[in-house]
């Protein structure tokens, strides 16, 4: 929460927030479901250090680039999106005794409407592959 906020205030300060978001359960270890959120993004184990650029493109096709905001490997990954107009996106799994619990926010912020509508679908459609949304 912490460093979404700071990204908000220092990057994006009195602009609309709007978010994608989805939580599921994966039956596979949190570092398991680490590494495979991480190739669905497209990013490098190598690029896994706060403040490194990176340039992607998403199981989905969608090339992305920005900078890795914060990293606790096997847990955390917050990065902004240059495309999504300096979106941040981020994800925490956590273990479970079944596997693994996953937290997947995208966060834009002043996008247009239908920017916004474009994203939330691609995006939405990016996660499906990764395992089904729970309420």
């Amino acid at each position: 929460f912490l460093v979404a906020l700071k990204f908000y205030l220092e990057r994006h300060a009195g602009q609309p927030r709007r978010t994608i978001v989805r939580y599921w359960s994966s039956p596979r270890p949190a570092d398991e479901t680490f590494a495979a959120l991480r190739a669905l993004l497209g990013i490098g184990a190598d690029d896994l250090r706060p403040g490194a650029r990176y340039a992607a493109t998403t199981a989905g096709g969608d090339p992305i680039a920005g900078a890795i905001v914060a990293v606790d490997p096997g847990k955390l990954l917050v990065a902004s999106v240059d495309q999504l107009g300096d979106a941040l996106v981020g994800l925490t799994v956590h273990a479970t005794k079944s596997g693994a619990y996953v937290n997947f926010i995208v966060g834009t912020f002043g996008l247009p409407d239908a920017d916004y509508d474009q994203a939330k679908a691609r995006w939405s459609q990016l996660l499906e592959q990764a395992g089904p949304a729970t309420a």
